[in-house]
């Protein structure tokens, strides 16, 4: 599943290419992954109001919190996306002769400050654990779509991050992976930032002292960082707008490395299952 740096990633490409682009029409191939902000199992079905899906309007921004994006035109509306485990959103330059794929579920048109083409924006979502929120306004995507996240990984305080991680009991790998405490570290920037500040993922969260958390922070940040430059970490099927891959993965420590040799130590690396995840770590390292 992507995290914060594969949707970093992304935003980044989308920034840089959409804003000041307007949405000449859409193109609804599968109208199930249109999901309503108050019903999020239910589709738009075939009452499709083209506006929600940002037809006419001129992209200002490109958003992101934890995993989750939003495309922002000048009038307030908002797209909302969860890429979920497969969701890829693609970026064609007009002209393109790149023919329609399998799982492309929406099609938008986008035309220049002139009115001339300017490309498509493609929605693929192979898996559709993914989702396309159409939402109103601001207040909405904060206070309704996003209520239930924590603070982003790459914007928390360090004491709001101690508060939040020491206030559950169970293993400080469940707390990080937990977007309601903590939005946009999934299982490979976990068990990497686990790693890097020596922290077995197994310990209580609320047994862990302040000074390791506040390491522990400063860590996540800077492997976010790291992977935010690499473009993220090519797993299986990320790819940016532009068809590129991740380079991150190149750098793991531990995660994907069971049964290798540590890269600090040289013990091996060892697995676990902790909520419901693998988990990687080096007994010897992260004591």
């Amino acid at each position: 599943m992507p995290e914060l740096p594969e949707v970093e990633s992304v935003r980044r490409v989308l920034l840089d290419r959409l804003t000041g682009l307007s949405v000449h029409s859409v193109e609804v191939i599968r109208s199930d992954v249109i999901k309503l902000i108050k019903h999020p199992r239910s589709s738009l079905g075939s009452a499709i109001d083209h506006r929600q899906l940002l037809v006419g309007g001129s992209i200002k921004d490109v958003i992101r919190h934890g995993k989750r994006l939003a495309l922002v035109v000048h009038d307030g509306r908002i797209l909302e996306f969860g890429l979920g485990m497969s969701g890829l959103l693609r970026f064609e330059e007009a002209g393109s002769t790149g023919e329609e794929e399998l799982h492309e579920h929406v099609r938008w048109d986008l035309k220049g400050v002139g009115g001339g083409a300017a490309g498509k924006l493609i929605w693929k979502d192979p898996r559709r654990f993914g989702s396309i929120t159409p939402v109103g306004s601001w207040k909405a995507l904060t206070q309704v779509q996003w209520a239930h996240l924590g603070p982003d990984a790459l914007k928390i305080s360090e004491a709001e991050f101690i508060s939040r991680i020491r206030a559950g009991s169970s293993a400080i790998k469940v707390r990080l992976l937990n977007q309601q405490v903590v939005a946009g570290i999934g299982n490979i920037y976990a068990d990497e930032a686990l790693f890097r500040a020596g922290i077995r993922p197994r310990r209580a969260a609320n047994r862990t002292s302040p000074a390791r958390l506040a390491q522990l922070r400063r860590v996540a940040i800077e492997i976010l960082r790291e992977a935010i430059s690499a473009g993220g970490s090519s797993i299986r099927t990320h790819l940016d707008p532009e068809g590129r891959s991740g380079r991150f993965q190149e750098a793991h420590a531990v995660y994907g490395r069971q049964n290798e040799p540590c890269v600090r130590c040289g013990e091996v690396i060892r697995t676990c299952s902790l909520g419901g995840r693998t988990t990687a770590w080096c007994v010897r390292c992260q004591k």
